[in-house]
């Protein structure tokens, strides 16, 4: 008796949530991080939060970080995978790992609910020295070529994910060096998770050092290569309602990504399919395009 006045409580509480959000007009951007990267073990748990937020307000988006799992079907209504999750790397697959068919997803569409997807320290090595199969996943972290830490959108769009995931942009502001309790100066060390810089996207503005009277944040280089991401992704989709085509579109992006680990770290490439894009979205390409066909973007 005492569990269900708890879970009555808790109800109560999410519905009264829930309805100020409404009153704010921020209904459309609310979803439940229901869990993260949950285990078998845990999923009975899983259950029991997405029942509670479903109860709650079904429409909700209930999210949590794993790939599609048939036990889950009806629980969770926003998958996302890890980026190292939808394929399974050459060096996988002569161990005889294999992930879900990709089309998994487009299924999961089709029957109302949402995929997006995530890096993690997977693509450099959690901990440990990267080897053959941490080589060519996109990530965020420092020792990277610029093209590293700008592909994941042209990703997004290859693999029609709707949205990305990334857990912080500032892990290590308060946070401790080798975790031994030792303070470190955030400019004096990013490691964390085996990747220099992951999930810290942002240097310390301090007045001392660069100013004006308030500490403010400094982005880093690599959020500005993930902001021309974002820009390149929104070229592509210009350039997609422009045409009618997904064909001419996606041909372009293969021509520079073969799957989500192996694509061609070449700029002076980028660009010349970003000018491309630009100008099939003016309509000043010379470039032959199929007739409008009514084209949704996500």
């Amino acid at each position: 008796n005492k569990i269900i006045l708890l879970l009555i409580r808790y109800l109560n509480g999410f519905k009264n949530i829930i309805q100020h959000i409404k009153e704010k007009g921020w209904f459309d951007r609310l979803f439940d991080y229901s869990w993260d990267e949950p285990t078998v073990a845990e999923y009975t748990k899983v259950k029991e939060r997405t029942d509670l937020i479903k109860a709650a307000d079904p429409a909700i988006p209930r999210q949590i970080t794993l790939r599609f799992t048939p036990e889950l079907e009806g629980y969770v209504t926003r998958w996302t995978p890890q980026i190292n999750d939808i394929l399974a790397h050459t060096t996988q697959i002569a161990r005889g790992v294999s992930y879900p068919d990709s089309a998994v997803y487009e299924t999961r569409k089709m029957l109302g609910e949402q995929v997006w997807w995530y890096q993690a320290c997977g693509n450099v090595g959690c901990y440990i020295e990267g080897k053959e199969y941490t080589q060519g996943w996109p990530n965020f972290a420092i020792e990277y070529s610029s093209m590293t830490n700008r592909i994941f959108q042209w990703m997004t769009y290859k693999y029609r994910m709707q949205g990305e995931l990334y857990f912080t942009v500032d892990y290590a502001y308060g946070r401790y060096g080798a975790m031994n309790g030792v303070k470190v100066e955030l400019a004096e060390s990013l490691l964390y998770f085996g990747g220099n810089g992951d999930g810290t996207l942002y240097y310390p503005g301090r007045p001392a050092e660069i100013g004006g009277a308030t500490h403010i944040p400094l982005e880093s280089i690599r959020l500005k290569l993930i902001r021309e991401g974002y820009e390149d992704y929104e070229y592509l989709r210009a350039a997609r309602l422009a045409s009618g085509s997904d064909t001419l579109i996606d041909a372009k992006v293969n021509s520079l990504i073969t799957n989500t680990f192996t694509w061609k770290d070449d700029p002076t490439l980028l660009y010349q399919l970003r000018q491309e894009l630009a100008e099939i979205a003016a309509g000043t390409s010379t470039i032959t395009r199929d007739a409008p066909k009514g084209v949704t973007v996500q």
